[in-house]
């Protein structure tokens, strides 16, 4: 790595603009750190010029280093100028080209670059925009100028959701809008792109004709980068394995396509350099028509690399082609940094660049001894061998040798007369031939199964971090499934593309050569179905702290360095082991209530210092799928493996939608609680069944009741036990009151002030509490406001009563029903009471602490 200059300057390039992106010292450190091991290595290497190279390096290094975070700062000025004008359903006028067009249901997506944006009399410079269209017409290369809404793109409102601002900031596109008014101000096409983009309609026409729409979705998006036909549940399967990466366009695709295509032109006597240049232009048009993602771009650069130094006669270096490509997609869009892709692709190919071949390296060392060993030995015994001999030769006299040599003759006589009797046939000759192939083919199976699993680990290795971080679950199985798959994807890839071009043209012999891919296909998902069968087939770990990654890479490059220099390999084993556990590390778990982001709806997790988790409703009227995008991500980014206790106030979809999602998920629940006096409507009924059905047992519970853990303490306040079926769902919510080692808190469902008033009354008369003295529900510490802050709750006397030191409503942004209502707000701040809405604030965490109560929110990421 020190040798390769390139490969310093990428390095000094990327910390610059981490070192300005996270305005963190560390990573001058680690600037340093690198600087000074440079110019040990060129030190002992160089010796008498030494001086003079290490003075060259450091400064070209520290030019990198300031040009990264020079150029980081310029393209974040730009980004944050339309940020702070623009705001969330501003009408705006914008005009950009179009360089790409995706079909969605209903709705086509354009993708426009050359853009402006037009506020008010002020023109502003933007990198990309996203146009969300019904008009269907417009071609690649159109310029448009489009009006309409713009619709900013999201941030995580949890913890572990995902972050759909950066994720098209990493794709270089600052706008979306939603177009109202469109006019095409020129019909000038880029006939280059539209031919590649209706060569693309064809094999995915043909692909649709010829194949089950499952697996044609599958092969649209291995072979042509296309999405739109992928189902969910095979993209979900084959995440949850660890293969998912076969469906990214990436090296082995561009490899097939143009070294296939080298070796053609080649074959076809076409001249070298010739073939070289025709290769660049398939392999470019072929990423253009894939559109060009990271992974996909990543690769081509690596490819023209290596067609330019076989051009050009130079030896190819695959980490120096490596470092040019990273440079030169951070430089254009040092935002990309940002892209799971990105990461991903590049650690993928570090797995095999550096440690496979550092791994091999070693490996060959040590073949390289054995086999001079054994050549000493092989020489020793022939040397010994020839000694015997030339005695035995010698203590023989004349006679002796007369008479062996004549008993030599008739031995030699008697073996031809039964090599001659035992010579075989033709047939035991072809099953001899047979057997021999198939033995060849069968060991070169076997040493093909033991690269593939090879490099899969050492690949397993570099991205482990990355999947554990962004996915927070890791498939226990995937470097095995990884060498059962991967040494026949080529095929796969190859017969697929020459099926879907044949087929454009001729269907019955595209079907033909399609069939063996379908098959190979329903193999594939056979074989995922079955590994997720094996216990523990998927280890949920959570998200670790970034401080762990960075020991981590740490550990491993010197591991990786140890090892390469020579150091005894026999501790090797137990060092991996140790720094892959570094990664399961997590803190002590504390008592904590988190109020989730979930929109209009509820949806509120409870945590204790023993590791027992409880959870209370979880749905949403306006997010979609937030079961699938809100709360399960958050749960998986915790670690947390089961819900001890799942409390349903009542079956609202506001407060039920999610749970119905994470339990048609298969996540274990051990019990559903619910009131005994809940209305048993469809909906009630419908989430009863769905539990039992998913093994979740339910408990039913009644006012004064008391379920939870030793020192986490749930007590039903409401409703009554009496089973009501045409009674307002809201009204006969489930109330329950939290205590925890002297902290105190109430959850009120959606009552209005009717049930406040009920409660009011019992509280006095019933005492409700055991336990306590008559003032158990008097300034208490949390309060989750009732029915999302509504004016018809949240009374006054109920306030005074509960008096909390701290009030969270839980609320979407553009709700239609005004919550939280004016007059409740005032009504709670009376109490004196701090108040936070998720609207505002996303994930609220409760934490008491030393006798104060700790509030985090996510969005801002201050402390109150």
């Amino acid at each position: 790595m020190t040798n390769r200059i390139i490969c310093c300057f990428t390095l000094s390039f990327l910390l610059g603009i981490l070192f300005e992106k996270e305005k963190s010292l560390w990573f001058v450190m680690i600037f340093l750190l690198l600087m000074i091991y440079t110019s040990i290595v060129i030190y002992f290497h160089y010796r008498s010029r030494a001086w003079k190279v290490i003075l060259f390096r450091g400064l070209a290094s520290l030019l990198v280093f300031c040009a990264g975070a020079e150029h980081f700062q310029k393209e974040q000025e730009k980004w944050n100028m339309l940020d702070g004008i623009l705001k969330e359903e501003d009408k705006i006028t914008i005009c950009g080209k179009i360089y790409q067009k995706e079909e969605k249901t209903k709705q086509y997506l354009y993708y426009l670059t050359d853009t402006q944006v037009f506020v008010g009399d002020t023109i502003y410079p933007c990198y990309g925009i996203l146009i969300y269209s019904s008009n269907q017409h417009f071609q690649l290369g159109n310029i448009l100028q489009v009006t309409g809404k713009n619709a900013p793109f999201q941030i995580p409102r949890n913890e572990g959701n995902f972050n759909e601002k950066q994720y098209y900031q990493s794709k270089k596109i600052e706008i979306r809008l939603y177009a109202q008014e469109e006019l095409l101000i020129s019909k000038e096409k880029n006939k280059y792109t539209i031919f590649l983009e209706d060569l693309r309609q064809r094999l995915k026409k043909s692909y649709r004709k010829s194949m089950s729409t499952k697996n044609a979705g599958m092969m649209v998006d291995m072979t042509l980068g296309d999405k739109s036909l992928l189902e969910n549940t095979q993209k979900s399967l084959y995440q949850k394995v660890g293969i998912s990466h076969i469906l990214a366009i990436s090296g082995l695709h561009v490899s097939l396509f143009g070294m296939g295509v080298l070796w053609l032109l080649q074959k076809l006597l076409f001249p070298k350099k010739v073939a070289i240049l025709l290769a660049i232009g398939v392999v470019y048009s072929f990423g253009v028509m894939s559109g060009m993602e990271i992974s996909t771009m990543r690769a081509i650069l690596m490819f023209l690399l290596f067609m330019i130094a076989e051009f050009f006669g130079y030896s190819y270096d695959s980490l120096t082609a490596l470092s040019v490509s990273a440079s030169i997609q951070i430089w254009e869009n040092p935002f990309v940094l940002q892209s799971v892709g990105f990461l991903f692709s590049y650690a993928a190919v570090l797995g095999v660049v550096v440690v496979a071949q550092m791994l091999k390296g070693s490996k060959r060392e040590e073949k390289t001894q054995r086999n001079k060993k054994e050549q000493l030995e092989r020489k020793q015994r022939q040397l010994n061998k020839e000694r015997q001999l030339e005695k035995r030769q010698r203590q023989l006299n004349k006679k002796e040798q007369l008479k062996a040599k004549r008993q030599k003759v008739r031995e030699n006589q008697q073996k031809n007369f039964l090599k001659e009797r035992e010579t075989p046939t033709k047939r035991e000759v072809g099953k001899e031939i047979q057997k021999n192939g198939i033995q060849k083919i069968w060991k070169y199976f076997i040493e093909k199964l033991k690269e593939t699993i090879f490099v899969s680990i050492c690949i397993q290795l570099v991205t482990l971090p990355l999947s554990l971080y962004f996915y927070y679950e890791i498939s226990s199985y995937s470097v095995i499934i990884n060498g059962c798959i991967l040494p026949f994807l080529g095929i796969l890839l190859i017969l697929g593309i020459i099926g879907a071009f044949v087929g454009s043209f001729y269907f019955s012999i595209g079907k033909i050569l399609l069939t063996p891919v379908e098959w190979m296909l329903c193999a594939n998902e056979w074989l995922c179905k079955k590994i997720l069968s094996l216990p523990g087939a998927v280890l949920l770990i959570g998200k670790p702290d970034i401080k762990l990654l960075v020991i981590y890479y740490i550990l491993l490059a010197l591991s990786l360095y140890l090892l390469w220099y020579g150091t005894s390999k026999k501790w090797m084993i137990g060092t991996i082991l140790a720094f892959v556990i570094v990664l399961f590390l997590r803190k002590n778990p504390q008592f904590e209530i988190n109020v989730l982001d979930v929109g209009q709806g509820d949806g509120i997790f409870i945590q204790t210092e023993e590791g027992e988790h409880f959870f209370i409703d979880g749905g949403s009227s306006d997010v979609n799928q937030v079961g699938k995008y809100r709360i399960l991500p958050f749960l998986k980014s915790r670690g947390i493996h089961c819900i001890k206790g799942w409390i349903i106030s009542h079956a609202d979809k506001d407060h039920i939608s999610g749970l119905e999602e994470i339990l048609e998920e298969g996540y274990p629940i051990e019990y559903l609680i619910v009131a005994e006096g809940m209305v048993k409507d469809k909906a009630a009924e419908k989430l009863l069944k769905l539990a039992k059905d998913s093994g979740c047992k339910i408990l039913s519970v009644k006012p004064n009741m008391k379920f939870g853990t030793k020192k986490l303490v749930f007590t039903v306040l409401h409703p009554n036990s009496i089973i009501q079926t045409e009674v307002d769902r809201n009204s006969m919510s489930l109330v329950i009151s939290l205590e925890y080692d002297g902290f105190t808190g109430i959850f009120t469902g959606d009552i209005g002030t009717e049930q406040e008033q009920t409660l009011l009354e019992k509280y006095y008369l019933e005492n409700i509490s055991s336990e306590k003295s008559s003032d158990s529900l008097c300034d208490i510490d949390f309060y989750k406001a009732a029915h999302h802050g509504s004016n018809a709750s949240n009374s006054k006397e109920f306030l005074n009563l509960l008096s909390p030191k701290v009030t969270v409503i839980s609320c979407s942004e553009k709700n239609s029903y005004g919550h939280p209502g004016k007059e409740a707000l005032k009504r709670i701040e009376s109490t004196g009471s701090q108040i936070f809405c998720t609207k505002e604030k996303g994930q609220i965490i409760i934490r008491p602490k030393n006798g104060t109560i700790q509030i985090l929110y996510l969005v801002t990421r201050r402390m109150a």
